[in-house]
């Protein structure tokens, strides 16, 4: 009979070097994603009521428009801040990796709203196309500059803290709703110098389209976590090469690369090899090729010793 030799990867963790029960608890760590988070939804909480009453003053269509699309944004930024706490408790015998996939949710949820905002303007440009409002063209501009600017300001805050979809998905909300205020500014302006109207009917096309091309990609890179594919930066055929290219490995089976919210990549394997190895020795180097040439913290990997050559007598590796 081969001998079975189980060997995890847990980074070092007290509990699991203990002997916990294998359950796999993961706490995201540092809390500046919930500061950001906070602030930006303060700030666009804030200007979302101030454009509101700035387009029904104007009477502008395109305001108005702009504040619905920064009201989504408040839903999404709420729903990425509440997500981003839930991923923060720690798992338990139920929720043996955490709740930090319920980010990826999440993220999901905005792509689709990114999606209607995209319909919605969309929808908005054809309207102006056909009856041009007439607008108070000063306030029009005035309001969407401050509205730039608090976009900015929302970017700022969210531009250093990506490391996840959940995040991630909240920043392309407020790039749309920026590009969307930079818009009402230029073509305010625009209308002014040309008395054209139709011009930011045009921009908001623009817009839209880039919007809808931002929110499908995050829609499939949602998707490709929730159904637990190959991340993207991973080439498993590449990690398959890698272990077998280990001295004394002869042979790997079901081998799985999956991540839980898009940046914490997590693999399996069954891995075969000559008796004449040292298990210990040989899990701690493809741990160590795993985390350094394919970013994977949080491996488990089963080794399975079996004859090679007869009269082998056990020799260290590496």
């Amino acid at each position: 009979m081969p001998e079975h030799n189980h060997e995890h990867d847990h980074n070092g963790d007290p509990d699991h070097a203990r002997g916990a029960g294998h359950i796999h608890v993961h706490v995201p760590k540092g809390a500046s994603p919930v500061r950001a988070l906070s602030l930006s939804l303060a700030v666009t909480a804030g200007f979302c009521c101030v454009e509101i009453v700035g387009a029904h003053l104007s009477d502008s269509l395109a305001l108005l428009s702009d504040a619905m699309h920064m009201l989504l944004d408040v839903s999404a930024l709420a729903i990425a801040l509440v997500a981003t706490l839930l991923a923060r408790l720690r798992g338990d015998t139920r929720q043996t990796y955490g709740y930090s996939r319920v980010e990826v949710v999440a993220a999901l949820v905005n792509a689709l709203l990114l999606v209607v905002v995209a319909a919605h303007l969309f929808v908005e440009a054809v309207e102006r196309f056909q009856q041009p409002p007439h607008v108070n063209v000063g306030l029009m501009m005035t309001v969407s500059g401050v509205g730039l600017l608090s976009n900015a300001v929302s970017l700022k805050l969210l531009a250093g803290r990506r490391e996840n979809l959940n995040i991630r998905a909240a920043f392309l909300h407020v790039v749309g709703d920026l590009l969307s205020s930079a818009s009402v500014l230029a073509g305010g302006a625009l209308i002014y110098w040309t008395g054209e109207r139709r011009i930011d009917a045009a921009l908001s096309v623009i817009i839209g389209t880039v919007i809808a091309v931002t929110a499908f990609r995050l829609i499939r890179d949602s998707a490709l976590v929730l159904i637990e594919s190959a991340p993207r930066d991973i080439d498993v055929a590449g990690v398959d090469s890698a272990i077998r290219a280990i001295e004394g490995v002869v042979e790997v089976h079901d081998l799985h690369v999956w991540s839980l919210s898009g940046n914490d990549h997590q693999l399996t394997a069954h891995v075969i090899a000559c008796r004449s190895v040292n298990a210990d020795a040989l899990q701690g180097q493809l741990r160590t090729v795993l985390r350094d040439r394919f970013s994977v913290e949080h491996s488990t990997l089963q080794i399975e010793l079996q004859a090679c050559d007869v009269g082998e007598q056990p020799v260290e590796v590496g």
